[in-house]
C-alpha cells in the first residue's frame, strides 16, 4: 500500500492509495511532534504500508523543508519514503 501525507503544524493529513483509488483517511492531530511521529508509525504499520509520499515545498520555504524533513526522520517507517514537491498545490 501507499500512504501520503502532508504535514502541517496542526494536523497530518492522511491519503491510501488502494486499487487505483485515493481515498483520505481521518487527520492525526498534532499536540506535539513526538505523539504525532508515533501516532504515524502505528498508522504504517496497521495499513502495512510499503510507500510513504510525504509533500514538501521547494527549499526557498527553509524552515517548513527542514521542520518537514525533521519531523519524517522521527518516524519509525522501514519503507521507502519518497518526497514530492507541493508547491502549486493549492488554489
Amino acid at each position: 500500500m501507499i500512504l501520503a501525507c502532508d504535514v502541517g503544524l496542526k494536523r497530518i493529513g492522511i491519503a491510501a492509495l488502494l486499487n487505483g483509488v485515493i481515498l483520505p483517511l481521518e487527520a492525526i492531530l498534532r499536540h506535539n511532534r513526538n505523539q504525532a511521529s508515533r501516532d504515524l508509525s502505528d498508522l504504517l504499520r496497521e495499513k502495512n504500508v510499503q510507500v510513504l509520499v510525504v509533500g514538501k515545498p521547494n527549499e526557498s520555504y527553509a524552515d517548513t523543508h527542514a521542520r518537514i524533513e525533521h519531523f519524517i526522520k522521527l518516524v519509525d517507517f522501514k519503507g521507502e519514503i519518497v518526497f514530492i514537491n507541493e508547491d502549486n498545490s493549492s488554489v
